[in-house]
């Protein structure tokens, strides 16, 4: 069974893929990649809701984007 995902965690899951994508291939994206993959089996296996999956991806993509930018 499978889980519909709310508009906002498609959302952040897009944006997270489009920084991965744009990511130089070294162990922090790749570290990201295994975490995107795991939060997207718990929404679908119904562990942790659309809404903390929004959290978790909006948050990886956070610290890509400052890795990949510092300040």
């Amino acid at each position: 069974m499978t889980t519909k995902w709310s508009a906002p965690a498609v959302i952040a899951r897009l944006r997270l893929l489009r920084v991965l994508e744009a990511a130089p291939i070294d162990s922090a994206a790749a570290s990201t990649k295994l975490r995107l993959i795991e939060i997207t089996d718990q929404v679908d296996n119904g562990a942790i809701p659309t809404e903390q999956a929004e959290q978790l991806l909006s948050g990886l993509t956070d610290q890509l984007e400052r890795r990949r930018n510092p300040q």
